[in-house]
């Protein structure tokens, strides 16, 4: 888990109400396999008024940050929220928390 790139993934809006839909999906064309969400580019362009390229542009960088996998399935490709990344990053959030002291803990150091 690398959390750069999973900040870098969910800094962008589009990309976080992507990830957002895959995680508890309220589109009726989304599959439910093993409980979790399922959806392929087409169901999530009857959603955003975005191109299919530029859903794919964002789910590949949410797929390249491991916080979304993709599963082939003939010529369509399902992505679903990958579980073991996103625990192991709220882990990872709490820990800096908890070593912290403070919800709010300034950084030491110079920058």
């Amino acid at each position: 888990m690398n959390p750069v790139m999973i900040f870098k993934a969910l800094g962008h809006e589009t990309r976080y109400r992507l990830f957002c839909d895959l995680f508890g999906t309220s589109s009726s064309a989304c599959e439910i396999k093993d409980n979790i969400p399922a959806c392929c580019v087409m169901d999530l362009m009857e959603k955003y008024p975005l191109s299919q390229s530029t859903i794919s542009h964002h789910l590949k960088v949410l797929v390249e940050a491991e916080l979304v996998e993709q599963e082939n399935y003939g010529t369509y490709h399902y992505y679903r929220v990958n579980l073991a990344t996103w625990n192991a990053f709220r882990d990872y959030l709490n820990r800096l928390n908890l070593s912290c002291g403070t919800p709010l803990c300034p950084p030491q150091g110079r920058i």
